[in-house]
């Protein structure tokens, strides 16, 4: 599965289904999630929309099934210096800027929407705060310490040869094995093996490998099977989770449906004819996805906190506005200038390291 050259093409459907998974998270926190702007029950604000926005929780799970397609898209053919680099500058330029922008407004703009210590800020630019139980400055960033240990398991995979066998192997056996140690009720193991998140960056990974063989009755059987696990830990986790956030039942039938439309959905956008449709703005939606989904949370609250005055329906299009504005000045002018500059850095120095270790280990030889 590695080549010199590999052309990534740009899944323009898909970009937008980002998107959309994030516009649905932002309604979830603005007008489902129990939170303190609108100074009143958030179920009373929106009593119509509420009972449909409690599911928008689910765009995160939408997020980790088109991650373990992207991520094992973007490994195929990159030797490990250059995944490192194409991560790292994906990641942190815009998580850091999240972190610094929210920490600056809950320091100084707004104290009351969280108490969070400049300690806690600065441990949180490292993303790795859960390793310290330090508590995230934004509740978002929990997904981004998931992201983050499935780039490793990635890692390792190029590590030791990203064949077909061995990611189609790690697909299969990940999920259930994940879902069996998690009977250990072990924090350790549960950190490693991310038995709620394991199906569902599975089921993406599985349609990647539909792209090269779309017929393979064995990778579709494997794409139900862990759609299967996806419900179960699904309902079984994260729906507890939202159903306390929210203080209000989800139904798990609703869960399961939208975990499969959304799973046949990224089928149908990557591996039919929709993979070959190309429009600049679904891209361009796609570039805010990941700095929207870092502020809207604590920046959106605070807007709404300031436009209680105003109709709720106005100040919804107003914070939500806001939000995709601060997501766009995060993208240009922090990662389209620097992710470019930080990937050539990284791969340079890291290429360099490699070589050097190389060469000294055929001189102790």
């Amino acid at each position: 599965m590695s080549s010199p050259t590999v052309t990534r093409p740009r899944f323009a459907l898909i970009d937008l289904t980002r998107f959309a998974a994030a516009a649905a998270v932002l309604i979830y926190h603005f007008t489902a999630r129990e939170n303190k702007a609108w100074g009143e029950p958030v179920n009373e604000v929106f009593p119509g929309l509420f009972p449909f926005a409690k599911y928008g929780f689910l765009g995160v799970e939408v997020f980790f099934i088109i991650s373990g397609f992207v991520i094992l898209l973007s490994a195929e053919g990159r030797k490990p210096a250059a995944f490192i680099a194409s991560r790292v500058s994906r990641v942190y330029p815009a998580y850091w800027t999240g972190v610094a922008l929210t920490s600056f407004l809950l320091l100084f703009l707004w104290p009351a929407g969280k108490d969070i210590s400049v300690a806690q800020a600065l441990l949180n630019l490292t993303l790795l705060q859960e390793v310290f139980n330090v508590p995230h400055i934004d509740g978002v960033y929990w997904t981004l310490w998931a992201e983050l240990r499935f780039y490793l398991l990635v890692f390792g995979l190029i590590i030791v040869g990203l064949t077909r066998e061995r990611v189609l192997s790690l697909a299969i056996l990940w999920p259930p094995l994940a879902a069996l140690f998690q009977q250990l009720d072990s924090d350790v193991i549960d950190t490693i093996l991310m038995p709620e998140q394991a199906p569902l960056f599975s089921m993406g990974i599985i349609i990647y490998l539909l792209v090269k063989q779309p017929k393979n009755f064995v990778l579709w059987a494997a794409l139900g099977v862990n759609w299967i696990f996806a419900v179960f830990q699904t309902n079984g986790g994260t729906r507890i989770g939202a159903e306390s956030n929210t203080e209000n039942l989800l139904d798990p039938v609703i869960v399961a449906v939208v975990l499969g439309f959304a799973g046949v959905a990224i089928c149908l956008f990557a591996l039919t004819r929709l993979s070959r449709i190309r429009a600049a703005w679904m891209t361009s939606l796609g570039l805010l996805t990941y700095p929207l989904y870092l502020v809207h949370e604590h920046w959106g609250w605070w807007m709404l906190s300031n436009l209680r005055e105003a109709p709720s329906w106005l100040a919804l299009l107003i914070a939500s506005l806001g939000c995709i504005a601060l997501a766009w000045a995060i993208y240009a002018f922090v990662e389209k200038p620097f992710g470019p500059r930080m990937r050539a850095l990284l791969k340079r120095h890291l290429s360099d390291l490699g070589a050097t270790r190389e060469h000294n280990f055929r001189e102790s030889a």
